[in-house]
């Protein structure tokens, strides 16, 4: 039994029925056995049970082969049955495909007669276009036979097609030359390259532009483009020539004219520029980009003073422009106008009427058509009206910055050249008043008013003699203000810096003015930190500008008012976040600043309060230099005030750079040496210089002798023997004949080695003066007047050289 699969998928069992041989033997008995025994009793039998073997394997080879064609046979069936089912189904197809074929034929059947209708239309609308065509043909024909453009028309071998009448003047063409080639006309132009130009045109198709002469002078415009038809497609070339001989004379001579113009505009440094009478600019020259870094095409159409000028003059410019329109006068202003920078400089506009005609009138063409505008035109051109004229303002504007600024500050400085030489008068006055009344109260003493002051008199010699004192130090004052604030003007100063403590200069610098704070009945106080704080500075110009602030605190307030000295550790720049540094702040309750005078107070002659305080003395000076060493040590000095009556506060910045160790203390510095006796010259040409200076020295215990020139101090130096020489010589440096630099060199000559040491004493303290005295053999150099206590220092050091000048 074998599973079988029917062609219509049912599943069926094939049973096969075969006679085995030895069907009569017993079922139990196997069959090797039976063969066996069978064998065994009958040969015969044995070998037929052999052969029913051998046929039932012949037959199960039979039954399988069977099987196989059975199987091979039932799959040929079943595609025979498949191909039988495509096949309907294919015809089924072809009648549906004959069925749609006869329906498409009916279809096509009723399109043939909407069509034949549509053609009987087109037909009809053919006629029509035709019957436009032909009238379109005569418009054309009339067109060019009616315009006064020469135009050719060539196909795409150049032959050529059609032309306009007028063409007759340029190339000798006739009616009857159509069809012939452009290379065998003649013409009379000079334009031997006509032929490579329309080729050229041909290939590249792009239009061609070219200016040619006649052989009569005259110039013709030459316009070479493809010729495109309605379906885009180039059919050849058409080419017009246009007379413009008028124009390229008018066009030459504007071209002359604004070449004049524009080379004049561009050589001036002032800016050209055109306006209507309400100012809105139609001109502007290119300058005002370079003066102004606007672009001249964006003013056009508006004012000047809407754009550039200044907004405070704005309204000023705008007025004066209008009244000298309603003047008719012309326009000059001077006002503030921007620059490139985006900041604005002073100029001078200056503008005047110009009448500009609004047509070209009577003048605008001519009677023989060449466009020349010669006036050669018919009588009824020759009687119309003159053309109406609108009225334009041209001018420039002029750079007058400098002179502008230079001019203020002129007036400027002469204010303050008036004002400082009225301060200046007034505050040597007072010294030179005080000192020549001592210097009377001096001269009146006798023997016997010498000998009442032994005893007790009441003559003031010691008050006399203080405000010598005083009043020579607040002269002296006064001019080193004066110089110092020059040297640092001409950068001719600078610092010697050393790590100095801060609040031991500010004690020093108050312990010096407080005389003057007890004499002004001042309460003082002072809130300075109780370690050292040290900084890199220049302790001399430091102590002179605490000075400065404190004689400035001290010197406007009254009597009953506090002052304030206070150091703390604070930003040196803008914020919290600024530079480590250190303020000190200086307050008063004084009079108080006006709010208008601190924007100026640090420069230079300006006081901080108004006239009626001149008796307070100062030149103007002091904050200025208080200004400039501040910047010289990298800080900075600001005042505040919250206006008149109600007190100042300056505020002093200083850098501090706190990671440097600050310098440990030494051993205890040795004491003072006593003046050792000394042999000393002293050379001045004024005896009242000379004289009391050798005084002071021979009080101090010294040998002194004086010259008042070059030549007997050389004398005077030669006259004393090898042993005893002058060790010191103080020399004038100002003197005539031979001056203080000469008479240093005679010496340095004369003894070399054994030259004394040399001292300058002189009022001229610039650089170059330092270096001169330097270089003629100076070892020091002393500014007039000398304090005592700088020539003892001097003389005490002379067993202990220093580096000198």
């Amino acid at each position: 039994v074998r599973p079988r699969q029917g062609l219509d998928g049912v599943r069926r069992a094939l049973v096969i029925f075969v006679e085995h041989p030895d069907s009569g033997r017993r079922p139990d008995v196997p069959e090797a056995e039976g063969a066996s025994e069978a064998g065994a009793n009958d040969p015969a039998s044995a070998s037929d049970a052999q052969a029913a073997v051998r046929r039932e394997r012949r037959l199960h080879d039979e039954l399988r082969l069977f099987e196989a064609r059975l199987r091979a046979a039932d799959e040929d069936h079943g595609v025979a049955l498949d191909a039988v089912r495509s096949a309907n189904e294919e015809l089924q197809s072809v009648n549906e495909e004959y069925r749609s074929t006869a329906e498409e034929l009916e279809t096509s059947q009723e399109e043939l007669r909407s069509i034949n209708e549509e053609l009987n239309g087109v037909n009809a609308e053919l006629e029509r276009r035709l019957e436009e065509v032909s009238r379109a043909h005569d418009d054309l024909e009339n067109l060019m036979a009616a315009t006064d453009i020469g135009t050719l028309f060539l196909d795409r071998a150049l032959r050529i097609q059609r032309f306009t009448p007028n063409l007759a003047e340029l190339f000798n063409v006739k009616g009857g030359d159509r069809g012939r080639e452009i290379g065998d006309l003649t013409h009379r132009l000079r334009y031997a390259a006509l032929e490579a130009d329309v080729r050229r045109v041909l290939d590249e198709l792009a239009p061609l532009e070219r200016e040619v002469e006649h052989e009569d002078g005259r110039t013709f415009v030459v316009r070479v483009r493809p010729y495109r038809t309605a379906r885009h497609r180039i059919d050849g070339v058409v080419l017009t020539f246009v007379d413009v001989s008028g124009l390229k004379r008018v066009r030459l001579a504007l071209d002359s004219t604004e070449r004049r113009m524009e080379a004049l505009v561009r050589s001036m440094p002032d800016v050209a520029f055109a306006a209507d009478r309400d100012g809105a600019l139609a001109y502007v020259g290119a300058r005002i980009a370079e003066t102004s870094g606007v672009d001249p095409a964006a003013l056009l159409g508006r004012a000047l003073w809407d754009e550039l000028v200044h907004p405070d003059d704005r309204a000023h410019a705008e007025a004066a422009w209008l009244e000298a329109i309603a003047a008719e006068r012309p326009y000059e202003m001077r006002f503030r106008l921007r620059d490139a920078l985006g900041g604005h400089r002073w100029v001078i506009a200056r503008a005047r009427d110009v009448e500009l005609p609004t047509s070209l009138g009577d003048g605008a063409g001519d009677g023989d058509g060449d466009g020349a505008g010669d006036g050669a035109g018919d009588g009824a051109r020759g009687t119309e009206a003159p053309a109406p004229e609108a009225a334009e303002r041209v001018g420039t504007i002029t750079d007058v910055d400098e002179l502008t600024r230079a001019e203020q500050a002129l007036r400027e400085a002469d204010r303050h050249r008036n004002r400082f030489l009225g301060i200046l008068g007034h505050e040597l006055r007072n010294p030179l008043a005080a000192l020549g009344n001592s210097l009377q109260v001096l001269d009146a003493l006798d023997g016997s008013a010498l000998e009442t002051l032994e005893r007790g008199g009441d003559v003031p010699v010691a008050a006399t003699l203080e405000t010598l004192g005083r009043q020579s130090r607040h002269m002296n004052r006064l001019v080193d203000d004066l110089l110092d604030l020059t040297r640092i003007g001409n950068g001719k100063i600078s610092l010697r810096t050393r790590r100095t403590d801060l609040v031991a200069l500010a004690r020093q610098s108050v312990d010096a003015l407080r005389p003057r704070i007890d004499a002004a009945g001042l309460t003082f106080e002072a809130r300075l930190p109780d370690a050292p704080l040290w900084l890199e500075l220049d302790p001399e110009r430091i102590e002179q500008l605490l000075g400065n602030l404190l004689d400035n605190a001290v010197k406007y307030s009254d009597p009953g008012d506090r002052v304030a000295l206070s150091i703390e550790l604070g930003p040196v720049g803008e914020g919290a976040q600024g530079e480590a540094g250190v303020r000190v702040r200086i307050a008063d309750t004084g009079i108080g600043i006006a709010p208008e005078i601190l924007p100026t107070l640090f420069e230079p002659f300006t006081q901080a309060v108004g006239p009626e305080w001149v008796d307070r003395g100062g030149l103007g000076l002091g904050l200025a230099l208080v200004r400039s060493l501040a910047e010289l040590h990298g800080g900075s000095v600001e005042a505040s005030s919250e206006g008149e009556g109600r007190g100042s506060e300056f505020t002093l910045r200083l850098p501090h750079s706190p990671q440097r160790a600050e310098p440990r203390e030494g051993p205890e510095p040795p004491a003072e040496r006593q003046d050792r006796p000394r042999r000393i010259l002293v050379v001045d040409d004024s005896p009242d210089v000379a004289e009391p200076f050798a005084a002071l020295l021979r009080a101090l215990g010294h040998s002194v002798e004086t010259a008042l020139d070059g030549p007997t101090a050389l004398a005077l130096a030669a006259g004393r023997g090898p042993d005893a020489g002058f060790e010191v010589a103080f020399l004038d440096l100002g003197m005539p004949g031979m001056n203080g630099l000469e008479l240093a060199r005679r010496l340095r000559l004369d003894f070399g080695a054994g030259t004394p040491r040399l001292v300058a004493v002189t009022g001229f303290g610039q650089a170059e003066d330092i270096a001169a005295a330097r270089a003629a053999g100076f070892d020091d150099h002393l500014l007039k007047p000398v304090r005592l206590a700088t020539v003892r220092t001097l003389l005490r050091g002379l067993d202990d050289p220093g580096p000198g000048v």
